[in-house]
């Protein structure tokens, strides 16, 4: 199936043709530049391009505003007990593609319905309180304008996945209150989805999602994958992960009021931002240093255990160490005295400052392998939904410490700040469905 030529049009919005005498806004020119990215692409190189998140403001801020304010209405009118059901994430209803989108948007969104996927989708069910506040139409426009503006429409057109063996469910869910808590790396979905799609209602800039691009896997999650989903889109995403590498950072999106982050789920491994740096626990630090200068750590170590129990203070610290690690004696005498708070922890920064400085440390390597592993819990593996006992390591074997993005700017001093409130979103989840025979 080919895809039918498309309009080369310059429009003021996902959905209406520029005014005479508009002049686009960046927003308006940062996606005519991905549309005219894609345009020349074939369907492997636009999943590689869209492999790597995409962040742009919302297409339909008016409309996302008019569907909040209908749900929100429609939920405060319920009891109490009721109103709790709806206090996390629910599930607004579905668009189903049977046919490749080759139309116009407009056309697209003229023909689309929303549908109640109750029993067929995650979370409860809101698609009566959707219906019950009109804004149906609304969320149509502003679900698939997002997917247009994100790329995701064309590769849709260029992969030929529609048709007789695949349709495409377009599944919507409100999240009233993400856990801002839940930081660990994860996958959204159950091995089912194309594509991700986060629309924030946020009034100004957010911390988005950190995310690793080709990240590590396993066999048994491979496997299902290449069992239960579209072979051409398994296929490119393949080839993106190829061209994109082995990852060397973790990184950062910052969200622009009424944004969207889109991303490809089984490209990517991605989490609630943290907001600071990782940090490493005394006791982790102490193993690692008696791991990288067994003989010299072992002396000191046992010299400072003597020292505190001295029974005079005429001795002083060197004086129960060998005299070869007297260079840095104060150096260690400060760090072990830190260690002794068995419950402190220690930033990059911090380490930088107490670590000895010894001929031939190369403190940096140290710190990024040490700030890694204490942030294993979030960082060092990604819980799948599919099979929620299934965590796998977000590198692969021997592989080098991945640079975080977010640690770069909080050096730097330009790394975002925490927004107060609830952190709201609309969240998409295109779906590759098999038509059953």
């Amino acid at each position: 199936m080919k895809s039918s030529p498309r309009k080369k049009e310059r429009r003021g919005s996902a959905t209406l043709p520029a005014r005479t005498g508009h002049l686009p806004t960046r927003e308006e020119e940062e996606e005519i530049s991905l549309k005219a990215r894609l345009e020349p692409l074939n369907s492997s190189e636009v999943m590689t391009v869209l492999a790597k998140p995409q962040v742009f403001k919302g297409p339909e801020v008016r409309l996302q505003d008019e569907i909040v304010r209908g749900l929100e209405e429609q939920i405060n009118r319920l009891g109490e007990d009721e109103q709790r059901l709806y206090a996390a994430n629910t599930c607004v209803g579905g668009i189903e593609l049977t046919v490749s989108p080759d139309s116009d948007l407009r056309t697209l969104i003229s023909g689309a319905r929303l549908i109640d996927l109750q029993g067929n989708c995650i979370g409860k069910s809101s698609f009566d309180l959707a219906k019950a506040a009109g804004v149906e139409n609304q969320i149509i426009t502003n679900t698939l304008a997002t997917m247009e503006t994100a790329g995701q429409l064309d590769y849709l057109r260029k992969s030929d996945i529609i048709g007789e063996d695949w349709k495409v469910i377009v599944e919507i869910h409100y999240y009233r209150d993400r856990d801002k808590g839940q930081t660990k790396f994860h996958k959204d979905t159950n091995g089912q989805t194309l594509f991700v799609n986060l629309n924030f209602v946020n009034d100004e800039p957010v911390p988005g999602p950190e995310f690793i691009v080709n990240p590590g896997s396993n066999d048994k999650y491979d496997t299902h994958i290449s069992e239960h989903m579209p072979s051409v889109f398994v296929r490119d995403v393949q080839r993106a992960k190829v061209a994109h590498g082995t990852p060397t950072e973790i990184g950062m999106t910052v969200i622009p009021e009424k944004g969207v982050v889109a991303f490809v789920d089984e490209a990517i491994h991605h989490k609630t931002p943290t907001l600071g740096h990782r940090l490493a626990s005394s006791g982790a630090l102490a193993f690692a240093l008696a791991k990288k200068f067994p003989e010299e750590y072992k002396n000191v170590k046992a010299g400072y255990d003597k020292y505190k129990k001295r029974w005079s203070d005429l001795w002083a610290f060197t004086s129960y160490i060998d005299k070869k690690y007297h260079k840095n004696a104060d150096a260690w005498y400060a760090l072990l005295t830190r260690l002794d708070d068995n419950s402190a922890k220690f930033n990059r920064t911090e380490l930088a400052v107490i670590l000895p400085k010894i001929d031939g440390f190369n403190t940096d390597e140290f710190i990024e392998e040490l700030v890694e592993q204490g942030g294993a819990g979030d960082f060092g593996e990604a819980s799948f939904l599919f099979a929620k006992t299934m965590n796998v390591p977000v590198k692969r074997p021997g592989q080098a410490p991945l640079q975080r993005q977010m640690s770069q700017k909080l050096l730097a001093g330009t790394a975002p700040k925490a927004v107060p409130g609830k952190r709201t979103f609309f969240r998409t989840w295109v779906r590759a469905v098999p038509i059953p025979k």
